[in-house]
């Protein structure tokens, strides 16, 4: 049943393109609606829109990670031992083994201010990560002719 459909829609198109005269069958064929381009131009901005739109959602977890990431190098942990009467800080399991008194602090560090951070840098050599020559300075007005 499903073979006579497709030879009559052949037949059909046949005498289509025999009452259409002498027309280059291949050129029907493969002809394009001129209105192709809109809608190729219409596909690729969805497509472009839907990409911005992952990106943004990726970037905003990214964001979001290092953000948490952030607060959580604040936050300092250390132990105080009354015993020994010292800081540690990682868990001071020789204190815990002698059954020394041992509590838990947390703390918030400080966040450092770029002068503090630049001072820091100051102190190290280049190779341990210390300034650069010119890296703390603003070059971009430095050479613009504003007479």
């Amino acid at each position: 049943a499903n073979n006579k459909s497709k030879k009559g829609a052949n037949s059909e198109e046949n005498s289509f393109l025999a009452a259409m005269g002498d027309i280059d069958e291949e050129k029907v064929r493969n002809a394009k609606s001129m209105f192709s381009n809109e809608i190729e131009a219409e596909e690729y901005a969805n497509s472009r829109r839907k990409l911005v739109e992952l990106e943004k959602l990726e970037l905003a977890k990214e964001s979001k990670a290092n953000k948490s990431k952030q607060d959580s190098t604040r936050l300092t942990k250390e132990w105080w031992c009354k015993d020994c009467g010292r800081f540690f800080n990682s868990d001071p399991k020789r204190c815990y083994r002698d059954l020394h008194t041992v509590t838990v602090k947390r703390r918030i560090k400080d966040e450092t201010s770029t002068e503090q951070k630049r001072l820091q840098l100051q102190n190290k050599k280049t190779e341990d990560g210390g300034l650069i020559l010119g890296s703390g300075l603003e070059w971009r007005n430095q050479f613009s002719s504003s007479k």
